[in-house]
């Protein structure tokens, strides 16, 4: 499966927004890694590749994304393999946007 960090980002905070409409919903509580002691010893490669599968598994592709929103996500993915662009960290991400 090819990456596309961009969809990832963008529906981050629908797939948190989703969670919580969720737990609302059900009354259920959130689910914790303390409920589930077995997976905390696993090695962190384990735990990683465990964190992906599920990660992917609630990331629904079928989202519509216009022919201009394509258009934009494949020029920017082709600048930063290129290396025209400078990635910048989450920390700085976040610090930019809390001042917009």
């Amino acid at each position: 499966m090819k990456s596309q960090p961009l969809s990832v980002i963008w529906k981050l905070e629908e797939v948190l927004a989703g969670i919580d409409r969720l737990a609302a919903a059900t009354n259920a509580p959130l689910m914790s890694l303390s409920r589930y002691p077995k997976l905390a010893k696993l090695p962190r490669r384990e735990r990683l590749q465990l964190a992906n599968e599920l990660w992917l598994s609630g990331v629904d592709d079928r989202l519509p994304v216009s022919a201009a929103q394509k258009k934009l996500i494949d020029e920017r993915w082709r600048e930063y393999q290129q290396g025209s662009v400078k990635p910048i960290s989450l920390p700085e991400l976040k610090r930019r946007l809390a001042r917009k």
